[in-house]
């Protein structure tokens, strides 16, 4: 997300700059070893991004937000574009506790205080 669109999240001022989101993101990918095919690690400025304008895309997404993707499949079917393959992550710590980021700058906040 981008910084502007970041400002409409809980606690916005402890989420991190774009920049050093993306480059988390992409430490991540480069540790999960050799990955086929083109890997874009893209800005969002509004709910939808670019799959609307992706003649191909494929969306990682949480259990929570897979409504979302079904949502942007058909309006992807609607300017006649091919589906996206959506992959659905989990977002579920060992103690079976779901991980929040919210909750998390919430909890950073009231033990910096």
């Amino acid at each position: 997300m981008s910084q502007a669109y970041v400002q409409k999240k809980s606690l916005s001022k402890f989420i991190q700059p774009f920049e050093a989101r993306c480059q988390n993101v992409q430490e991540f990918l480069d540790g999960l070893g050799p990955l086929t095919g083109d890997i874009s690690v893209v800005e969002l400025n509004d709910p939808v991004g670019p799959v609307l304008e992706l003649e191909e895309c494929q969306l990682v997404v949480s259990k929570e937000t897979e409504d979302g993707a079904k949502v942007l499949n058909r309006l992807r079917r609607q300017k006649g574009l091919v589906e996206m393959v959506v992959h659905i992550c989990g977002v579920v710590e060992e103690n079976g506790r779901k991980v929040s980021s919210s909750e998390i700058r919430e909890s950073e906040t009231s033990t910096s205080m």
